[in-house]
């Protein structure tokens, strides 16, 4: 391959292929470098790095092997690499001009789940959801040990992915004695040599999400990955059809560890191509190479990113022991970057695309603009919301421009909520169990009849005025997304605005005193703030405040640099990532020059100080937590700019 030397010499810090991660230069959004800094003394940093080392070169060597013989061709000018904050990822070795070609990628030298399954090869799960068949064929290829072809490949991968339904324990690698007892041997996958604790969610975990919608996909997924895994390890038989290699075979010995890791890693690297035509079924691939490309996508152009790092530059060059709450509201407020990020406009900022290219059965990889020396090869892995960021790769896009909020579940739910929102700006006021008039009720239905039309209508609108059976695949979206949202940038669902809108619009000309006539002036703007309105609601009904919940980051922000500068590791260089954390986390809190606000501010980031300065690590966050807050952080920042 030619990217051979420059692949195998790369400086990478992390054993095995890591998992797909936010590319921002923010240690908010990856403390973990400098926790484990923190705990550990100079001379076992230097042996973790050696190792770490050792083992990446190890691991380069194997994925380089397997990219050779499964014919993978990539450019001279990428290379491998990692970022102490970013994780693996590839990386421009030199200049590169747009439209060049980075890499190739046969389909044979990917696993695949086709759009349907194959009794035959995919057992009991040839039927089932198509990241249950690829979990199956990664178990299956793993259980063939060196004998798989993927076999270099699949050593690669990394040992635990950290998603909200990983497994309960690191991956091990498993084997029985003759006495029929599991051998049980943890794979190292951490730099420090130590197996990391995995990101699994107990109940406890689900519940602090707080955003239902988070709350329900997450059991959703682990419902479905648990339901195959009983029905492929049922009996002999399903075991043998599943995993085995056939009937007559040995009835193969599948751990639900193994099972856990092998979804993880189908859902945190998998790519769709739609080889039948656009709107039909994708088939899905483990695509080797392409899966270290990192994401980036649209981000909002009115980030201060630059006056971040300026503002965190200055306030690393003195002791965290020493900060203060005056100064660390000066060195956001003097820097420009008190404002809060309102959405778009935006900007696409990955700078390489790939193409299925189903005439020559391969993937292929270009770049999108100029690329320069040493710059991180990222590609989007679509312009979505964070839930799937947070499900499916474990991290959450800071101010991700396509975030969004659901603020009822259907149509008929938004109508009740506007029923209850007329009453009480009509006065009518009703006892329990007391019933409108039947002119009240009256009115109330031909205001949701005529709602329900304009909510009809403005579906037809998204469609592009064609009907749901003749729209293709965007009345397809259309259609079957009945919940209604708010997004980031105070972007209202059509339909709903349309809905709201008409159920308050004056009555018909008919005389009949009924409302759903014709919208009058401003009907869209009054419906827009009753949107607002529902976003405070919303807001006000999850168990903690915006505000709470950022300084229990700032406390987890502070603890990381407390603990850096106890250790000794802290200097104006390696700390102004994390210096950008604790400022970044100030900015959302609202620093503004209006005075309530900012005593407000002021009184937090004191009692953030004091208890962090206290105890560090009490006020430090578990992997689990520092997602999950960083979710619904982000849930409640669309809901407080749609205010």
């Amino acid at each position: 391959m030619a990217a051979a030397a420059r692949m195998a010499s790369a400086t990478a810090t992390k054993g095995g292929c890591a998992p797909r991660r936010e590319v921002r230069r923010n240690a908010r959004r990856h403390p973990g470098t400098h926790a484990r800094a923190a705990a550990s003394t100079s001379t076992e940093r230097d042996q973790q790095e050696q190792k770490s080392q050792r083992d990446a070169e190890q691991a380069t060597a194997m994925l380089l092997d397997y990219l050779r013989t499964a014919k993978v061709q990539a450019a001279k000018y990428v290379s491998v690499g990692t970022d102490a904050a970013q994780g693996r990822g590839l990386y421009a070795a030199e200049d590169i001009e747009e439209g060049a070609v980075l890499a190739v990628v046969p389909f044979d030298a990917c696993l695949h789940a086709p759009v349907k399954g194959d009794e035959q090869k995919d057992g009991v799960l040839a039927n089932s959801f198509w990241g249950m068949r690829l979990a199956a064929a990664i178990v299956r290829e793993h259980l063939r040990g060196e004998e798989s072809p993927y076999c270099g490949y699949l050593a690669c991968l990394p040992a635990l992915p950290p998603l909200p339904v990983a497994p309960s324990s690191p991956f091990v690698d498993v084997d029985v004695d003759d006495d029929g007892e599991e051998l049980r041997t943890p794979r190292e996958v951490d730099g420090s040599g130590a197996v990391p604790h995995p990101m699994s969610f107990s109940w406890e975990d689900v519940k602090e999400i707080q955003y239902n919608e988070g709350r329900l996909n997450v059991d959703e997924w682990g419902y479905l990955s648990a339901q195959s895994f009983l029905r492929a390890t049922e009996d002999d038989e399903a075991l043998r059809s599943t995993f085995g290699d056939g009937a007559d075979g040995p009835t193969p010995f599948v751990p639900r560890a193994l099972w856990d890791w092998a979804v993880s890693c189908v859902h945190s690297r998998t790519f769709g191509a739609e080889l039948l035509g656009e709107g039909e079924p994708m088939d899905h691939y483990m695509v080797p190479l392409l899966d270290l490309l990192n994401h980036r996508g649209d981000e909002s152009t009115c980030e201060t990113d630059a006056d971040l790092v300026e503002a965190a530059t200055t306030l690393a060059s003195t002791s965290p022991s020493s900060w203060t709450a005056d100064a660390l509201i000066s060195a956001v407020a003097q820097h420009d970057v008190a404002t809060l990020p309102r959405g778009p406009p935006y900007v696409a900022a990955d700078n390489v695309e790939w193409i299925a290219d189903s005439g020559g059965a391969r993937f292929v990889c270009v770049t999108k603009r100029e690329i320069a020396a040493g710059e991180q090869l990222c590609v989007s892995y679509g312009e979505r919301s964070n839930d799937d960021f947070f499900l499916y790769y474990a991290f959450v896009p800071p101010r991700n421009p396509h975030d969004d909020v659901v603020l009822f579940d259907h149509v008929d739910a938004c109508l009740e909520w506007c029923a209850n929102v007329y009453f009480k700006e009509t006065s009518v006021e009703l006892r329990d169990g007391e019933q409108p008039s039947p002119d009240a009720l009256a009115d109330i239905e031909a205001r949701a009849a005529a709602a329900r039309r304009a909510f009809d209508a403005a579906a037809i609108a998204a469609r592009g005025g064609r009907d749901a059976d003749s729209g293709g695949l965007e009345a397809a979206r259309v259609d079957r997304e009945p919940r209604l949202k708010v997004l980031a940038g105070i972007r209202f669902d059509a339909r709903m605005l349309s809905a709201i809108a008409c159920f308050f619009s004056p009555p018909d000309d008919d005389g009949d005193g009924k409302g759903g006539g014709q919208l009058a002036d401003g009907a869209v703007e009054a419906a827009q703030m009753r949107a607002r309105a529902r976003c405070e609601e919303v807001l006000l009904s999850y168990p903690t405040s915006l505000a709470d919940d950022l300084e229990r980051l700032l406390r987890s922000e502070l603890a990381v640099c407390l603990s850096m500068d106890a250790d000794g590791s802290w200097d104006a260089t390696v700390g102004v990532s994390a210096a950008a954390g604790v400022l970044e986390t100030i900015r959302l809190l609202g620093v503004s020059p209006t005075p309530p606000e900012l005593d407000d501010v002021r009184a937090r980031i004191v009692r953030a100080l004091a208890e962090t300065q206290a105890d560090a690590d009490s006020n430090a966050l578990t992997g689990s937590e520092r997602l999950t807050l960083e979710y619904r952080v982000e849930k409640k920042l669309v809901l407080a700019q749609s205010q």
